[in-house]
């Protein structure tokens, strides 16, 4: 009888061993109920309700979808890690859930692949005493298994466990079962190399070893991301997808998030006293939710902000929308450390910089022909300077030029930070300096398309109408003509050759060319050096050769 007590104790110190070790390895932070896992981190209150409850009947196995790997995909701010934490929250509480990890680029612990395997199996230990029975042979056999490679650590632990968690029947493919892993902020993990080997790791798991699991994988549609699983829908598998920037509920919630918050900040605000009723107005919700673009992260932070005890909320809404200057701490903070992370990080940080200054500072439609024109690069080029900034660009049809396509920027407040250089510092654009610089292409364009009968294939297909290139002239103009460099630009650009080029072009698309007569160029000088005026007095008469 001493014998089996002694071999008893033996067998659970060594399991205690086991898991403690396990313990040591995981990545406690990445766990959805981590400390920091706060109120803030879930979905506000009857917002995102068809995302949820399609993903809720997906992990359940009752609706139609039927893939095993499931991407929710966004661009920055606009409310991933909130779902995945409502959700997993809720998985858990359904008993569906399998374990969960929430990267994240500023914890070292969770930034990483480092920690994955092991956070996930130790939560299949927590939740499955029959998985720990296992894991004590396998860390008692290869005591430094977490440490190995992903490959390594997948084959090795996570899925001889699973694989042993179906023989028992704990896991299977029936409904209402155990059945789903989350994992939240792929993009929030450093190496883009890594980011793949997850998506091809979770891919052999479901697919090459056939285990009746599945993978709700949350990140930014960033390039590393989206070409693996693009490999994967290539292999034909199923992809489970859901747009965040595509779901046409966001405006809405993000609405129903400010009208909600305002009505409780008017009852628990310190400075409630001062509010007026009817505060704020349907015009400053607007404004916010337009500010929004769709992107839970400028309103969660605009209201962060208001409900601050460090100044009055009306002031404070003021200063959101321009109207009063910041008395305290940036109410941007947060935002502009995302954009600065995610601009400041692009390869290609120079021509990113050209094609936001394109977006915000010209008339010229967005149109990837006329940026490439302006960049003087190929299309080709543009999606590879583009390929950082998917969280915060995108290149959709244009629908005014189908056979085009048009930059949009996806976030309202973009332009604010980037026209600010106190929010922006070294990434600050400026319109003068912008405009100057590409006043002499705007110039050539103008002249070497006002002599061609035919639009060039580089051209954008439904050709640029005489009036946007001379707008976007007078624009630099009035806006740059004190600069030096704009100045010897027109230095070298007589006012009668801008003439002519508006005769040709009007010869070219409406078949009308009549000579100018002395009063016609007379009119047309007076109208052109009252827009310039008064940095322009050096532009050559009418009468000069």
């Amino acid at each position: 009888m001493l014998a089996n007590v002694s071999g008893e104790l033996s067998s659970s110190t060594a399991r205690a061993s086991a898991f403690d070790k396990l313990v040591a390895v995981a990545a406690h932070g990445a766990l959805h109920d981590a400390p920091s896992r706060t109120d803030e981190s879930r979905c506000h209150q009857h917002t995102r309700t068809n995302v949820l409850d399609h993903l809720v009947r997906w992990a359940q196995g009752i609706c139609d979808e039927s893939a095993s790997i499931f991407w929710l995909h966004g661009g920055a701010g606009a409310g991933k890690s909130a779902i995945m934490q409502t959700l997993a929250e809720r998985c858990v509480a359904l008993g569906l859930a399998l374990g969960s990890f929430f990267f994240s680029r500023r914890d070292a612990t969770r930034n990483s692949v480092e920690a994955l395997v092991s956070t996930l199996v130790y939560q299949l230990a927590q939740s499955f005493p029959a998985a720990m029975q296992l894991l004590d042979s396998i860390i008692d056999r290869e005591p430094l298994i977490f440490k190995k490679s992903l490959q390594v650590q997948l084959l090795g632990s996570l899925v001889p466990v699973l694989q042993h968690l179906v023989q028992l029947g704990i896991i299977s493919d029936a409904p209402q079962l155990p059945r789903v892993f989350l994992i939240d902020g792929l993009d929030e993990c450093n190496e883009p190399s890594q980011q793949q080997a997850i998506v091809h790791a979770v891919a052999a798991v479901c697919h090459e070893h056939r285990i009746p699991v599945k993978f709700l994988i949350a990140s930014r549609p960033e390039y590393a991301i989206s070409t693996s699983f693009k490999w994967y829908k290539e292999e034909n598998y199923v992809l489970g997808t859901i747009s965040l920037s595509e779901d046409p509920d966001a405006e809405a919630d993000i609405r129903r998030f400010l009208e909600d918050e305002f009505l409780k900040l008017c009852v628990r605000h310190p400075f409630k006293r001062m509010i007026p009723s009817k505060w704020p107005s349907h015009y400053d919700i607007n404004r916010l939710v337009w500010k929004s673009s769709s992107h839970f992260i400028y309103a969660s932070t605009v209201m962060k902000y208001i409900w601050s005890a460090k100044e009055s909320p009306l002031r404070s809404l003021q200063v959101i929308l321009g109207l009063a200057v910041c008395r305290t701490t940036s109410p941007f903070a947060e935002l502009d450390g995302l954009y600065h992370h995610i601009i400041g990080s692009a390869a290609h940080l120079d021509e990113v910089l050209q094609i936001l200054a394109h977006c915000l500072y010209t008339s010229l439609p967005s149109l990837d022909s006329i940026i490439c024109i302006m960049l003087n690069c190929s299309k080709e080029d543009l999606s590879i300077f583009m390929a950082d900034m998917t969280p915060l660009m995108a290149l959709s049809q244009s629908v005014s030029s189908p056979h085009e396509q048009k930059v949009k920027l996806l976030h309202a407040s973009l332009g604010d930070f980037l026209r600010d250089q106190s929010r922006s510092g070294s990434l600050y654009l400026d319109e003068e300096g912008y405009l100057a610089s590409k006043l002499e292409r705007y110039f050539q364009l103008l002249d070497l398309h006002s002599r061609r009968k035919h639009m060039q294939p580089d051209w954008p297909a439904s050709g640029l109408p005489y009036n946007m290139l001379k707008s976007q002239i007078f624009i630099g103009i009035r806006k740059s003509g004190h600069l030096p460099a704009a100045q010897e630009v027109l230095k070298r650009y007589r006012l009668r050759d801008f003439y002519q080029c508006q005769l040709r072009f009007k010869h070219m698309h409406q078949g009308i060319y009549d000579p100018p007569g002395p009063e016609d160029l007379s009119r047309f000088l007076v109208a052109v050096r009252s827009i310039v005026s008064p940095f322009c007095s050096f532009i050559r008469k009418s009468g000069e050769s």
